[in-house]
């Protein structure tokens, strides 16, 4: 009786190939999109650009986290921002100043001394 050859199981350590048409499509992308993340308005944003460019994208103040940002290539070959999606600002985990300042009053606050070269710090 003749055995069918058994197929060989990748490796698992090999690393991912991507087909050369995937990474000739990526290359070639004019447009993307990405959601702001949680910054501080004015910020200038690091971006990876699909062709490998690293762009830094000084946002406006009326940009907000959770906006979605739509990118567009020019004939010229540049990045530029084609439209702005205002998105749902995710919640800030910032504690109000009366919030804070009643925690620090309540009976479960603990005092914290620190010890510096320039005297004791009082937490």
């Amino acid at each position: 009786l003749a055995q069918a050859p058994l197929a060989r199981a990748p490796a698992l350590r090999e690393p991912r190939r991507w087909p050369r048409a995937a990474v000739v499509a990526m290359a070639d992308a004019t447009a993307f999109t990405f959601q702001v993340p949680q910054c501080e308005p004015g910020c200038t944003l690091k971006v990876p650009a699909p062709d490998g460019v690293s762009l830094k994208i000084p946002l406006p103040p009326s940009i907000l986290p959770g906006d979605q940002m739509l990118m567009g290539k020019g004939a010229d070959g540049n990045w530029t921002v084609s439209k702005v999606l205002r998105g749902v600002a995710p919640q800030s985990h910032w504690r109000s100043a009366e919030e804070m300042a009643a925690d620090c009053q309540s009976a479960e606050a603990v005092r914290v001394r620190l010890e510096t070269t320039k005297g004791p710090i009082f937490i």
